[in-house]
């Protein structure tokens, strides 16, 4: 018995389109997170009332 799944290549296409992007995505998140002064914005949410932890 054989199976076959019918996959449109439209979602072939779409699906290797979106792992071949992520590494981008990620990179550049990653990136932008590292630019962003953490100390400060934890300090401003401790005085907006967000506790430590």
């Amino acid at each position: 018995m054989e199976y076959r799944i019918d996959v449109p290549m439209i979602l072939a296409v779409l699906g290797a389109y979106v792992i071949s992007v992520l590494p981008y995505i990620y990179q550049g998140t990653c990136n932008s997170l590292r630019n962003v002064n953490a100390r400060q914005l934890l300090d401003v949410a401790e005085l907006l009332g967000a506790s430590k932890v």
